[in-house]
């Protein structure tokens, strides 16, 4: 009777434990979050009205897919550029948070439907954007750093175009 007593005491620590979140991903020593996801397919809906997404669970499932292999991808692109000492300047990522945090307030409707559709005070939603702001204009570098030299010739064009019809 002890040892039972015992092992509900202990058990029930486990019980009462919630899951708060739940990692999709791992790309080198980063995590993707299953809330990060979230948040990308809450920004996809406010953007493109589509609130009736949610009710659609095939099509919900596959967009999470598309943003997760989408966050893999950058992931990978944020690894290299670190190695390459690629930053982002805080003034720009400043200005680029404030016009999207303007845009989404105007998609939403009002600063109190965005808060609705986050769950979440405005300075936490723009503490998450940040991130993204900030390895979105990372990426971009890095991306013109590797493909500013790349020339494609009028033939070259033309024949990729050919064969991609």
């Amino acid at each position: 009777m002890q040892t039972l007593l015992c092992s509900i005491l202990l058990a029930t620590p486990l019980l009462s434990q919630q899951i708060i979140d739940q990692i999709a991903a791992v790309v080198g020593n980063e995590i993707i979050l299953e809330s990060e996801i979230a948040t990308m397919v809450t920004q996809y809906v406010i953007q493109t009205r589509q609130s009736d997404l949610y009710n659609q669970p095939d099509k919900l499932k596959g967009l999470q897919q598309q943003f997760l292999q989408r966050m893999v991808d950058e992931k990978m692109l944020l690894i290299k550029a670190e190695e390459d000492t690629i930053t982002a300047d805080e003034a720009r990522v400043d200005q680029m948070l404030a016009q999207q945090m303007s845009a989404m307030v105007q998609q939403a409707g009002s600063e109190q439907k965005l808060i609705d559709y986050y769950g979440a005070p405005i300075a936490l939603i723009k503490k998450d954007f940040r991130k993204q702001v900030e390895n979105r204009i990372i990426i971009d570098k890095l991306r013109q750093m590797r493909f500013a030299s790349v020339k494609i010739s009028r033939r070259e064009e033309e024949n990729f175009y050919q064969q991609f019809r």
